[in-house]
């Protein structure tokens, strides 16, 4: 379909040409009527491809989330000598190896919702809550993808641009939530 839509945009360039020139006489374009008619096929060529063209992608599992947790800078920082440490079942150090003044660091997780050919993403954190972009308007599953990740309340939320694909659900997301 996209070589049908590059043919529509060829044939309405050669007929705007034979507009401004009066006719081209290698196509028997001989008038500016005939150049007329030409504009208008290439448009409904054009037209036809895009209308044509498969946009709605393959549905997506309601629940299907993609989740990433960003790590703190210091896990990035390992200290070199506490690599060795022994550890218990879950994952933590034995209770003689634990440090006193460990705290829980905080947490940040960036979910990438699956709402085709639009963007949606939520950066979940344990003060905040920001909602980027609302996904495309055809679709309605924003607001189900929030409410699996367990949101209640967005902090903020960012709309990138006023695209259809960006801001689509805004609509839904606005009414649903507190924000």
């Amino acid at each position: 379909m996209a070589l049908l839509g590059i043919l529509g945009l060829i044939i309405f360039v050669i007929g705007i040409a034979a507009l401004f020139k009066g006719e081209i006489p290698q196509l028997r374009i001989s008038n500016r009527k005939i150049a007329g008619l030409v504009v208008v096929a290439g448009l409904v060529v054009f037209f036809v491809a895009v209308a044509a063209t498969d946009t709605e992608e393959t549905p997506v599992a309601e629940n299907e989330i993609e989740e990433t947790v960003v790590p703190d800078e210091e896990d990035k920082e390992k200290d070199p000598e506490k690599e060795d440490e022994p550890l218990e079942e879950n994952g933590e150090p034995a209770e003689d190896e634990k440090d006193e003044d460990t705290e829980e660091k905080p947490e940040l997780k960036a979910y990438c919702f699956d709402v085709g050919q639009a963007d949606a993403t939520l950066l979940k954190g344990q003060e905040a809550k920001i909602l980027i972009d609302a996904g495309h308007w055809q679709r309605s599953e924003v607001v189900s993808h929030l409410n699996s990740a367990n949101v209640e309340r967005i902090d903020k939320f960012i709309a990138t641009h006023p695209h259809a694909d960006h801001i689509g659900q805004a609509d839904e997301v606005l009414n649903s939530f507190e924000i």
